[in-house]
């Protein structure tokens, strides 16, 4: 549990141990003999691993056409200290038909854990104002 705590400082979770321990369950794959592994495809980076090795380094890819395509209103959450999404680069993309709502989650890294309260709130209350009414 410390090594989970340690990897996911920077996404600021504060909650519960209750929290902490539906965070270990999702993260880690036990393994015979009472050894974990982390539950994701250790491959998930190698072909950003293939374009850097193959280059100079990742250039930036333009994906504002897809994005401007996106036919619905959009929540944008981001942490406040992501270093995968710059706070400029979130505003831009406020700039489309669409609406979008950008809600930056303070005091954490690139992606919410939605653990908390507050969190959760901005997620629901955001689908029920767009939720259908019912005849």
């Amino acid at each position: 549990m410390s090594y989970l705590k340690s990897v996911l400082a920077p996404f600021h979770i504060i909650t519960s141990e209750e929290h902490w321990r539906h965070m270990f369950e999702v993260s880690f794959t036990p393994l015979p003999g009472g050894r974990y592994a982390l539950a994701y495809d250790p491959g998930i980076n190698q072909p950003f691993r293939d374009a850097v090795s193959q280059t100079e380094g990742i250039a930036d890819v333009d994906l504002t056409r897809f994005w401007k395509a996106v036919a619905c209103p959009v929540l944008l959450l981001r942490g406040e200290r992501s270093d995968i999404l710059p706070r400029a680069v979130a505003q831009a993309m406020c700039d489309r038909p669409k609406p979008v709502k950008l809600v930056e989650i303070m005091d954490t890294g690139h992606a919410p854990a939605l653990l908390q309260e507050s969190q959760i709130r901005i997620v629901a209350d955001w689908a029920l104002q767009r939720a259908c009414p019912v005849p």
